[in-house]
This record gives C-alpha cells, sequence and structure tokens, in this order.
C-alpha cells in the first residue's frame, strides 16, 4: 500500500493513524491503520477509497473523519465508522480531497472537492452529518463575484482556518489560484491569480496569518519556489529555493514562530531559518519520503525504502 499520510493522535503518545492509496492496477482498495504501540503493530480499521486526509475533533479526539472519497467518521477513535455524504457532490470523477475543522466552533468542518479540473467547497454544521455548498455553485465567469473560481477544484490538503473563525484560504487544482473568505465561506476574493501551470499546493500560513505561503514545484514552464503573500502590502513574492527543491514532489509544509519554515518534499525534510537552507535528514537514506505530519515538537516522516517495499516510519523533535 502507498501511503499517502501519516496522523499522531492529539492525546494518546503511542497512537498513530496512516491512510493508503487505492491501486487501480491490481484493484486493492486504500486502507485507514491504527498503531497503539507507535508503528509496532497495525490495525485495518477502515478499507475503501484513497485516504489523504484525517483530521480530529478538537474537543473530543475520539471523533475522527477521513476521506476514502466521500467523508467517513468514526465516534469511538476508529473503531467503526459511518459515512457522512449528504449534500456533497460526488462521483466516479469528483472526490473529496480537503478536509479542514474549524479552530473555534468544534460542530463546524470543511470539505473541498475536486477532480478532472472541477470541484466545489462544502460546510457543515452539524459534525459532517449534513453538508451545504458555499454559494454560486454552477455560476459562470459573468458572474459579480470570484466564487465561480471554486468550480475548478479544491487542491489536497490546501484548506487554512485562522483563529478569526470567519477565514478561510485555500488553493484551487487548476489555475494557480489562492482565494480567501472573510465570512466562513460564503463569499471569496482571489489573492493570486497566476499561470504557474501547476497547483500551488500545499499553502501554510504565519501563526498570526499576516502571510501566507505556498509551495509551487518547478516544471518546463513555471520556476519553481515558495510563493509569499503578505495580507499588509496586498502583494505576493516568489522566493527562491535550492534547486535540488524545486523539482521534487511536496508532501508538507509548516511554519514555526513565525520564523522557521518546514518543508517536507520526496527528497527529504528541510529547515529554513534566516535565509539558510538545513537538510534535517541527512542520515535517513534509505529511499524517498512519502507523507509526513507536523505536530507540537515533532516531525512524522513515512520513507518507502527503494530496494524493497518495506515502509519506515521515523520521529524526530525539533523545538
Amino acid at each position: 500500500d502507498l501511503i499517502l499520510t501519516i496522523k499522531k493522535h492529539p492525546c494518546l503518545s503511542n497512537t498513530l493513524f496512516i491512510g493508503t492509496s487505492r491501486n487501480f492496477s491490481t484493484g486493492a482498495q486504500g486502507k485507514l491503520f491504527r498503531s497503539d504501540d507507535f508503528g509496532k503493530s497495525w490495525d485495518i480499521i477502515w478499507e475503501g477509497g484513497s485516504i489523504s486526509q484525517i483530521i480530529f475533533d478538537r474537543t473530543n479526539p475520539n471523533v475522527i473523519y477521513a476521506n476514502p472519497h466521500g467523508v467517513i467518521k468514526s465516534k469511538n477513535g476508529g473503531g467503526s465508522w459511518s459515512q457522512i455524504d449528504k449534500g456533497l457532490e460526488i462521483n466516479s470523477e469528483l472526490s473529496v480531497l480537503s478536509l479542514t475543522a474549524d479552530p473555534i466552533d468544534p460542530n463546524r468542518i470543511y470539505a473541498g472537492t475536486a477532480g478532472f479540473g472541477s470541484g466545489w467547497f462544502y460546510f457543515s454544521e452539524d459534525k459532517g452529518e449534513h453538508w451545504t455548498p458555499v454559494p454560486g455553485k454552477g455560476e459562470s465567469e459573468n458572474s459579480n463575484n470570484d466564487n465561480f473560481n471554486l468550480a475548478n477544484g479544491v487542491s489536497h490538503s490546501a484548506l487554512l482556518k485562522s483563529e478569526k473563525p470567519e477565514r478561510i484560504v485555500l488553493s484551487t487544482s487548476v489555475n494557480s489560484q489562492i482565494l480567501i473568505t472573510e465570512d466562513s465561506g460564503l463569499n471569496w476574493t482571489l489573492l493570486i491569480d497566476e499561470d504557474f501551470t501547476t497547483d500551488i499546493n500545499p499553502i501554510a500560513a504565519t501563526d498570526s496569518f499576516d502571510k501566507i505561503l505556498g509551495f509551487v514545484q518547478e516544471t518546463d514552464y513555471t520556476k519553481g519556489g515558495i510563493l509569499i503573500y503578505d495580507f499588509s502590502l496586498e502583494t505576493w513574492v516568489l522566493n527562491d529555493v535550492p534547486d535540488s527543491l524545486k523539482q521534487s514532489q511536496p508532501h508538507g509544509f509548516g511554519i514555526v514562530d513565525s520564523e522557521i519554515l518546514f518543508l517536507c518534499t520526496e527528497k527529504g525534510f528541510f529547515s529554513k531559518n534566516d535565509h539558510l537552507w538545513s537538510k534535517l535528514t541527512e542520515n535517513i537514506s534509505l529511499g524517498k519520503i512519502v507523507a509526513c505530519h507536523i505536530q507540537k515538537n515533532n516531525i512524522y516522516i513515512v520513507i518507502s525504502e527503494s530496494q524493497n517495499t518495506n515502509t519506515s516510519i521515523y520521529v524526530r523533535s525539533f523545538l
């Protein structure tokens, strides 16, 4: 199984979750695994689809959400699951790629769908039991707001929720756009609309939410780097990164104390402080990174070994 995501339980120190991808060539379904001994052994707690997102209810971490295709929910730490797709438009081409929980209201969660250049953005006010599309679904470029851009689809792992409950930032799956809402998703405004020929993903924000950062992967037509949008200046710049990072597949992005930038790619885990990049996984050369997760003081990295089918999980403290 190809691992797509890893998450540490917010309260249980030895409990990890990983989500894997569906194999279309063999027909094998993706799975959700749980380990209660820090990765020594794993139990399958869900099978079906491809799981790239795992989120926890902030007031009750036994409530877990994941996205095998639509959205599933467990109320008992993964012991049993139910589908909670009511109101979501999903089909063979459209699936939920982004999930995020509201940092203030535990009843409110958000989902972004994407597939073949289309999609939309939804919210739930009852912990996923019912979903509502934000206004503008089906509108064209002739509409008087920017909501129609959501039809481009919402990228994987590209929803940001600030401590200001009405503000959300997301990136679309095509057209290299970043949008912002100040009213919990009802009306959206384009922050960035550039033809990078690739999506801006992942994205992150500073602690004070005064800047948005996004990773732009280099292509034959696009210069790679880290895009920084400054709210006070209402401008963006594309900052350079080492050549070894420009074409690598990103898996994670994070900012600590508004100073240290962490970037996880298939080629390693890197940090930037005072304009200097350092590789934190220099002593790990077994294969390529396929998933990572930053939580509090630790980095959780999943490495697929290049010579065989083994997968290893590494943990490092960085603060």
